[in-house]
Parts: structure tokens; C-alpha cells; sequence
């Protein structure tokens, strides 16, 4: 009975399969927010030349009010975005400033002021698209939900709050005109 083979397979089997599955779920889970990763840097791309563009900002500069709010500037920033959750998801701080030494004296860090740092808190977004000839910024966060809850422990990037990898874009411009 000792030299008995019977079942060898079923034991190889359960010690192979789980790390099967954990190498399986790790590619899949980082080909999916690498996908979204790149779609967050396109629809943030195209988002700030409208910004650029001023066809959601301030006409001139002697109007302070934006054409857009920023609800509607995250639904078109969302429409270069397939996702159901996108709106409640992204989190977007938009900053003015005549020189770009200006944009770099106020640019948030995006790992730990642009966006909630756990799920008690929350996040005011700033949407301020500047006139004809400024430079601005454009940060947009995206919280990435992990699908397998093992993989978040060696990939979320967000302290406090447990399964969430943080996506970020960010764009740096100046206005179109005078």
C-alpha cells in the first residue's frame, strides 16, 4: 500500500491550482488597469483642451464664471471613459495660474490630496479653468476596484483604504488667446 499511486494527481493538483489561479488573476487584473490606466490618460488628455480650447472655461478674462460646471465637465471628461461608475469614481481638481512657476506652487500631490483617502472621508474638487492666456492644470484620479481581493494587498496604492489602486492622469497647458 505504500508504493501505491492512487491519488498522486489529486494531490499535485491541489497544491498547483491555487497558484494557477492567484498567476491568472494577477495578469488579468493588471491588464485591466492598465486598459483603464491608458483610457483615464486619453479622456483626461482630451478633457483639458477643452480646457485649453476655452469651450468649457471662462470665455475672457474679465468673466470668472466657467460655460461648464463641473458635473458637466466630469461627463464629458466620462464620456472618453467606458464605465458605468465613472462620475462617482473620478475625482478632479482644475487650477489656474498666470505663469506655469504659478501652476507648480499650488498642483496638489495626487496620491494624497486629489480624491477620498478612505471610505469615511471626503473630497472637495476644485474646477477653476482659468481665461484666454492662462496656464492650468488638469489632475484627474480614478479609484480603481480590485475584482480579486488577494491581488489588492500587492497592488492598491491607497493607505487606508483597502482594495483601491489609485489611477492618475495629469495634464499641465496654457490657454488658447490673449
Amino acid at each position: 500500500m505504500r508504493r501505491s499511486e492512487a491519488g498522486a494527481t489529486v494531490i499535485e493538483f491541489a497544491v498547483v491550482f491555487p497558484v494557477f489561479i492567484l498567476m491568472f488573476s494577477a495578469v488579468f487584473e493588471t491588464g485591466a488597469f492598465i486598459l483603464k490606466q491608458n483610457q483615464l490618460r486619453f479622456a483626461t488628455e482630451s478633457a483639458a483642451r477643452s480646457i485649453r480650447l476655452l469651450s468649457v472655461g471662462p470665455i475672457d478674462n474679465s468673466t470668472t464664471t466657467p460655460q461648464k460646471n463641473i458635473s458637466e465637465f466630469k461627463t464629458l471628461l466620462c464620456a472618453k471613459m467606458p464605465s458605468s461608475s465613472c462620475t462617482s469614481d473620478i475625482a478632479v481638481d482644475v487650477r489656474k495660474g498666470a505663469t506655469f512657476a504659478d501652476i507648480k506652487a499650488v498642483m496638489p500631490n495626487p496620491a494624497t490630496k486629489v480624491g477620498r483617502i478612505n471610505r469615511t472621508t471626503t473630497y472637495t474638487e476644485t474646477y477653476e479653468p482659468g481665461g484666454p492666456g492662462m496656464t492650468g492644470s488638469l489632475i484627474v484620479t480614478y479609484d480603481w476596484r480590485f475584482a480579486f481581493p488577494g491581488i489588492a494587498l500587492l497592488f492598491g496604492n491607497v493607505g487606508t483604504y483597502p482594495g483601491i489602486r489609485r489611477l492618475v492622469a495629469t495634464v499641465v497647458f496654457r490657454n488658447e488667446g490673449q
